[in-house]
Parts: C-alpha cells; structure tokens; sequence
C-alpha cells in the first residue's frame, strides 16, 4: 500500500525555474496589401484573402495560395457568403441576406497584427491575422432584424475551390470516416482537415470552427463535391432563427508544405486548444465520489478480475467479455481478453512487487501458451489450407468445451476469418508478456506462433484489415495501399519476436522493419482496422513499432515518425466538451471513424501505446491535454454502483452489479457527439461491463498515479516508466505539466522506491539528492503556465 497523501510529508520547496519556451516561433510572415480598388489580407507566402473594387462595389475575389498566388477559393459571385433563399423568402423579403459587399475598413495594420473589416447593412465580417499563427480568423456577427427560421445549408460561410485549378480533395470532417460530406459542426473536434490536389501542387487546408463562441444556428459542416467545385466549412442548420444578433468564428490555415494528415491533426489541434484550453479548473474540481483515484479502483478490480465468474476456471482458463455472465457456466470466453486483462495485471502486481499476484498471473499466461494436448490446447496446429508443420495459430474463442477461430466476424461473417486487429493485437500483447516475464514457456508459445504470423503478409508487406483462414487470402481492406494499422501491428510483433528468438531473430527484425517502412510510407487515412476503418489503437501500435525500431537500429528517421504519427490520435478525442452534460465525455473518443461510441478499451490503450514518445515531444501541448483530460474524466467509467441505467433487458444474461470496478464498455453514458444511428445510443445505454477492457485500467494507473503523482489535481504527471516493458525500481522518468492558465505549484509523492538516495533532474539539471524517505514524503514543485518539465529519479 502507498503512503496516502494525509500522511505529514516534508516540504521542500524549489524556487527554480525553467522556461521551457512551449510556443514555438512561428516566423509569420503578416500581409495587408490596401489600394484604392483592392485589399489583400493574409500570410506572406502561404495565402491571401482578396477583395476587389469595380467602380462603387466591392467584392469576394477569393483566396489565393501556393507559391505562385493561385486562385484557390472562387467566390465567383463576389459574396463574402452565401445566402439562398427559399420560397418564403422571396414571398417575405424582409427574411433576406443581403451578401454583397457594400464597404471595407482597414481596422489595424500593425507588424504584430492586421485586420480588416467586411460588411454591409446586415453581416459584418472581421479578418485577423496575427504574429502568433498562421491561421486567419473570421469573425461574423449577423444581426437578424426578423424572426426568421433557416434550413439546412441555406446561410453558408464555406469555400468553393477554383474549378480550373483544383481536381480532387481528399481528407475529413473531424472524428468522421473521410466518406461523411456533411454533419453536425463537431463539437468533439470542430475542424476539417484536408488536401487540395490541382495538376501540379497540393494543398493543405484547414479550418477550425470556434464552438464555443459560434451561436448554434451555424450548426452544420461540409466537406463536399458541387459539379466542379469542392466546397469546405461551415452552413446553417435547420431551425427557429430569432431576431437579435448572431456570432460565428472559424480559423483558416492553407500552404504547400509537405506535410502528413497526421501533422494536419496536430495543428487543427493546436489551434483550437489554444482559443479554447481545456477547463482545467473544472476537470480538476471533479472526480468519482466513491472511486476518486486509479490507486483505489485497481485494488478492487484485481479481486473482481480474480472472481471464477470471469470464466478462468469454467472456460480453460481464458475469461469472458463480459462481466459477468449470469449464468456461471455459460457464454463464451476468449483469448483476446485474457491477454488483455493480464497485460495490465501482470504490470500492476511488477509495480507493486507483489510475489503473489505476480506468480498467480504468470499462471494464468503459462496456461495459455502451455501445451495441455490435442484439441486441449490454445495454441494449436494451423488447419488450414497449405498448413506447414511448423505452423501454428492461438484459438480466439473457447465455448461449450469447443475452441473456435474465427476473430473477424464484422468483416467475413460466419466464415472463419483473422481480424488484423484482435489477432495481431493478442500476438502483439503476448511478446509484451514473454519478455515482461522473460518465462521460457512463454516465450516458446508466443515464438511457436510466429511462423504462421509471417505468411500473413501480401506483396510488398501490404496488410489487408481481415483474412480468411483457411485460404490465407485476404478478406476485406487491402486496396488502395491495403491497412498501414496492421503492418504497423504486424511489425511491432516482429520486431519483438527479434529480441526473443536465438536463431530467427535478425530475420524478425528485417520482416519487421520492411513492414514498418511500409507502414511509415502511407498515411493517417490508411491506418485503418476493424470494419475498414482508421482505428486510433493501431495508431498506437505503430508509434510503438517505431520507438523500438529506433532503439534496435538508432535511425532518426523511426522516432522522427513515431511524433507524427501521435498527433494524428487526437483526430478520434474530445478535446472540447460536452456542451449538454458538460465535462462527461472531454478526454474520451471514438473506438474508430465508424464505431462512433466511446469504447473504454481503444480510449485507454491509445493513449498508453504513444505515451513513451512524450519524453521526445513534452512540449507539444495538444497530447499533454489530453493525457491531463484522461486522467481526471476516465474515472467516469466506474460509478461504482451496478448499471445506473437499468438496461439488463436490453442485454439479458449479463449481471455486472458485483463487479464494481469492471469498467463499462461504452463509458460516458450519455448521448454525445455520435448521433444514435452512428452508434450514439449504445454511449447513452453505457451497455454492459467489460472486462475485455479492464487491462487498461491497470494502465491508466501505471501512467497517471504509480510511481509519482501530484497532489494538486490541475497538474499532470505522466509516468513514463509505466509506458515501457521495463520494471527497474532504481529509475524512473515523468513529465510533470500544468495545463492551466496560472502557475501552480505541488507536493510531488515519489513512491515504490528501493531504500537509498536518488537523485532528481529536472530537464536534464540535478536540483540535488535525496533520501528514500524524502521522496515517499513528497516534495514542492514550481512550474509556470503551460510548461512541461522532463522529470528523471535515478538511484545513486
């Protein structure tokens, strides 16, 4: 048991500061070009807005981009946006905009700042730029003089791209399947990000909608095809618009840079957390009332994990989905979940140093990969066609004393198929374990299963999302560059079968790496999985596969990905809150761009798989947000108190209301972001416990208290240490951050150390040496608004 916070620590308190310089210096390029008869607004380089005067008239020319100035956003009518208007309109022309132009002013033109502004009798239009981004924002007020009602589409802000110059768009609504041409604004990511394909150049585009101070009505995005024309942004959405006066604000950011869709995310990212910053004091504010710590909640999972109504003891050792299953010897129990379940508690009871929780989940392991005979046996002989002697496969399921196979239902039916996810995902879990207990009938399993795993791969190490099994052909998902998520998983197990076997082991790590290169070469819309879809936990996987491929090879080029490819995971957050229940869903996401509920499982094994990149991007702050979410608001998924919402008809046979600690499978438990036909209601419902997810709870423990903590809730200590495969007690690495506004300053508790001295740098700087009892105590940390500090304890 750790040294709880109410026991007397010492105070030490350290006046050292560190400037940590978290913005980053953005060299803008600001331009306002003012004539008589024309007005340019924008960045030097990347892009202007124009306006045009012919006689007395103003108008809209559009937006110019690229090196050469090309005209990429045709206003073609001159407007400065759109308005259509329907029968009632025309039969009531007082209900009418007006979007011409009638006047322009030069409000400020300043080297750090300029702005104009656009208007005529109805809507005013405000361009700014500033020293500080290269975003512009527009900022519209509308003042309605009647009351009025608007249909969908029919005030519009969005761009149109130049018909002559651009002939494809590529990219996506915010937290949506790049196919979605329209939606509610999202107020999970309010964003579009995407590219612009002419003959010769591509653009990046990006536009980021202010959701908190944009009134409602403007409620609607689209990303769509119209004739010959791409049209972006944001439109009306139906329903009463009253008189009074109306607000509505987005960013714009355009250039030519070579630049990914991950990087894309991360700037769209950025911008709107920094015009709207997560609310730290309310996230700080709350908590669990019964549960208020990870530290609690895993003490009373392990004994609902060690319950025999999980299955261990009814369904040859695996466990159940589900928990628990009312009926104590029926349902089905799977592979996938106790891989998952033991990743997190083997890792807990090393943390802990508990010899008897460690030798009792090494057993549960040993028991899966130990040979217990013919048709007795999780690991077994492939049976398909063209099987190989030396080839073998580890069962998916075990139900009514019967072994079965097949782990990609969604995509192959009844058939028997492999799912690039759940399949790579135990194999990739199960290298983790071999090495973790470096137990040699763990690894002889794991590596007796790896011959099998090589063949799956098509020409030039392409992944399809699913095979079939017994053909080995792929299923679904392997056109257009195939699934860069699997590659990416199927190179991680590679790599560490690599350090595990005596005499494969360089061919491993060349399988690996050509499979990660091939990977590293796609981009985010490839990184798909289950159900074709782009899946945040694969994203894991391959900043994982990169990080260890950097550290057996050294090439910069791996870590180098390994922080592109973990901006693109905030593309499935919430970094902006719920705007009905408020703080419920802020830090929680999308199990993929077409399972539209906040599944706990892919939330919370995301975000650990990308964690150890952090020591190398501490100061990128958008991920740092969302890890600092994640610690408070994912305690959200253990009311503690059965099913609150009383569905057990919706899901007969499932009686979770003894396993408290059992995380619910869809955590927020209220309607959010996804509309009920995309999954949305199943949010609402919460579902039922999941203990095929319960492993991450171990791991949010492992990342966000063991270890080292900050006793002031608005800051952050991320245990890297608990990211990683290894348990050394004598060295341990945090980033310490505030998220809020202010200074802040805490008594850090260091806990789990061997007796002895550490010492303690901070950003690589020794602040001194101190005692075993010392750091259990607690010190005081400083640190100043948005700073991130590297905190390393290493035993001397």
């Amino acid at each position: 048991m750790r040294i709880r916070i109410g026991i007397i620590f010492i105070l030490i308190v350290l006046s050292m500061t560190i400037l940590m310089g978290c913005t980053q210096n953005q060299n803008v390029n600001l331009l306002l070009n003012e004539k008589n008869d024309q007005v340019q607004i924008g960045i030097g380089g990347q892009y202007y807005f124009e306006f045009n005067k012919d006689q007395d008239n103003w108008s809209f020319s559009g937006v110019f981009a690229g090196r050469n100035n090309e005209l990429l956003f045709d206003s073609m009518d001159g407007s400065f946006y759109r308005f259509s208007p329907l029968q009632f309109n025309q039969e009531n022309p007082n209900t009418s905009f007006d979007d011409l132009i009638e006047e322009i002013n030069v409000i400020q033109n300043e080297d750090d700042i300029k702005q104009i502004e656009v208007k005529n009798s109805q809507v005013t239009m405000v361009l700014t730029v500033d020293k500080n981004s290269h975003f512009i924002e527009r900022s519209f007020t509308l003042n309605n003089q009647n009351d009025n009602y608007l249909a969908d589409f029919q005030l519009s802000f969005a761009l149109r791209t130049n018909a002559n110059l651009i002939e494809r768009e590529y990219g996506a609504i915010a937290t949506k399947d790049p196919g979605i041409a329209f939606a509610d604004v999202p107020y999970a990511f309010p964003a579009i990000y995407t590219k612009l394909f002419s003959a010769d150049y591509e653009y990046n585009v990006i536009n980021v909608v202010d959701y908190i101070n944009s009134d409602s009505v403007f409620g609607k995005m689209r990303k769509r095809k119209v004739q010959d024309q791409f049209e972006l942004g944001v439109t009306s959405k139906s329903g009463d618009f009253k008189q009074g006066t109306y607000q509505f604000t987005d960013y714009w950011s355009i250039d030519q840079e070579d630049s990914s869709y991950y990087e894309l995310i991360g700037k769209a990212a950025s911008k709107y957390l920094d015009i709207n910053p997560i609310p730290v004091d309310d996230i700080a504010a709350l908590s669990n009332l019964v549960a208020p710590s990870f530290d609690l909640i895993v003490e009373g999972l392990y004994k609902n994990l060690t319950d025999p109504r999980t299955g261990v003891k009814t369904h040859h050792g695996a466990m159940k989905p589900y928990g628990y299953m009312e009926d104590f010897g029926a349902g089905w129990a799977e592979s996938f979940v106790l891989l998952d379940t033991t990743k997190g508690m083997l890792r807990y009871a090393l943390t802990e140093n508990d010899s008897e929780k460690i030798a009792y989940v090494t057993s549960l392991i040993t028991h899966l990969t130990t040979n217990h005979g013919d048709g007795e046996s999780w690991i077994a002989p492939y049976t398909g066609n063209d099987a190989k002697s030396d080839e073998y496969f580890l069962h998916h399921t075990y139900a009514n004393r019967v072994f079965g196979n097949n782990s990609s239902g969604e995509e192959t039916g009844s058939r028997v198929g492999i799912s690039g996810w759940k399949y790579y995902d135990m194999l990739a879990n199960l290298a983790d374990l071999a090495a973790i207990t470096e137990d040699e009938g763990v690894t002889e399993g794991f590596l007796k299963l790896m011959p099998f795993l090589n063949t799956l791969k098509l020409d030039n190490y392409v992944q399809p999302v699913a095979w079939y099994y017994d053909t080995r052909l792929p299923a679904s998902g392997h056109d257009d560059g195939g699934s860069a998520g699997n590659a990416s998983t199927w190179a991680y197990i590679h790599l560490m079968a690599s350090t595990l076997s005596e005499d494969r082991g360089s061919y491993y790590q060349s399988e690996g790496l050509n499979s990660l290169d091939y990977a590293n070469s796609m981009d985010y819309f490839n990184m798909t999985a289950m159900r074709v879809a782009v899946k945040p936990v694969v994203l894991g996987w391959n900043v994982r596969a990169n990080l260890l491929a950097y550290d057996l090879t050294e090439e910069q080029k791996y870590l180098d990905q390994a922080k592109i490819t973990a901006q693109g995971l905030l593309s499935f957050y919430y970094i902006n809150s719920n705007p009905s229940t408020y703080f419920a869903s802020l830090g929680f996401g999308y199990a993929d761009l077409r399972e539209r509920w906040e599944a706990y499982l892919e939330m919370a094994q995301s975000i650990w798989l990308i964690a150890p990149v952090m020591e190398h991007m501490k100061d990128f702050t958008p991920l740092l947000d969302l890890f600092y979410s994640a610690s408070k608001t994912y305690l959200y998924a253990f009311p503690i108190n059965g099913n609150p919402y009383g569905n057990y008809q919706r899901v007969p046979g499932y009686d979770a209301l003894d396993g408290y600690y059992i995380p619910f499978e869809f955590a927020t438990g209220v309607l959010v972001d996804n509309p009920g036909n995309e999954g949305g209601s199943q949010s609402a419902y919460r579902q039922v416990k999941e203990i095929y997810g319960s492993g991450e709870v171990f791991l949010n423990y492992l990342m966000f208290e063991a270890n080292g903590r900050a006793v002031n809730p608005k800051l952050l200590m991320l245990n890297l240490t608990g990211a990683y495969n290894s348990f050394d007690r004598n060295e341990h690495s945090f980033v310490f951050y505030n998220p809020s506004s202010d200074s802040q300053s805490s008594v850090v508790i260091f806990d789990f150390m061997e007796d002895g001295n550490y010492e303690i740098t901070l950003n690589g700087v020794s602040i001194g040496t101190f005692t075993f009892e010392a750091l259990n105590r607690g010190i005081v940390l400083n640190i100043n608004a948005r700073e991130s500090i590297i905190i390393d304890v290493k035993k001397v």
